[in-house]
């Protein structure tokens, strides 16, 4: 005589203590300290009647969990706001974007690999929702506290963005070159000044005079 259950479908619908009713159809044996119940699956225990790990339970389909929640060790928590919103189970707040550990601000707390941080200029340009200043752009920059930087557009990016015609644009490189071909050349002379004993490099002055002349020429036909 001791404890015994009677079970119908792997579900225990009854304990009790004493003698097995009838010749004991149904009525498993239990050890006298077992935490068994009625409505218990008994699938949900080992040979010695002990209850088997949780996430053993739960992979089997034996203890039935939300989607929203998740397994840690014995216990059943609520998963982050992070897993839910990678798992499709729930939508970023407005204004906020998820964001790997390696590009997390700082001082903001990384949970499952993932930070929370607020969005910048530079998300709002990328979504469309705003324009940055004309002939700028925004940089992404980890170093600096913003998370981004402004600059300049080039004349190319500028010409490539409609802000100035590809005219403009070759009209301003030719200008660029001219002004560094002139420092080419008083760097010669200058040279030669200082140092009366050094020839200045004729082949270097004249190449520089004839670039400047061919750019001269093509700045007129723009």
């Amino acid at each position: 005589m001791g404890m015994f259950a009677v079970v119908k479908d792997n579900k225990v619908v009854g304990v009790f203590n004493g003698q097995k009713f009838g010749e004991g159809r149904n009525c498993v044996d239990l050890p006298d300290d077992c935490a068994i119940f009625p409505g218990s699956d008994v699938r949900e225990y080992d040979a010695a009647w002990n209850l088997r790990p949780l996430s053993d339970r739960v992979k089997e389909g034996l203890v039935k969990i939300s989607p929203r929640h998740e397994v840690v060790g014995e216990e059943i928590i609520p998963k982050s706001l992070v897993k839910l919103v990678l798992e499709g189970l729930e939508e970023l707040p407005a204004g906020y974007k998820l964001v790997p550990e390696a590009e997390a601000p700082k001082g903001v707390d990384v949970v499952d690999g993932y930070a929370l941080r607020q969005l910048l200029p530079l998300d709002l340009i990328e979504a469309g929702l705003i324009d940055p200043p004309k002939g700028t752009k925004f940089v992404i920059d980890a170093k600096d506290i913003a998370g981004y930087r402004v600059e300049a557009l080039t004349d190319a990016e500028q010409a490539a963005t409609g802000i100035i015609t590809e005219q403009e644009c070759r009209r301003r490189e030719i200008v660029d070159e001219l002004a560094s071909l002139d420092r080419i050349i008083s760097r010669e002379v200058e040279d030669f000044y200082k140092d009366s004993n050094k020839t200045p490099s004729l082949p270097v002055r004249a190449e520089a005079i004839k670039r400047k002349e061919e750019l001269r020429a093509e700045l007129k036909t723009l």
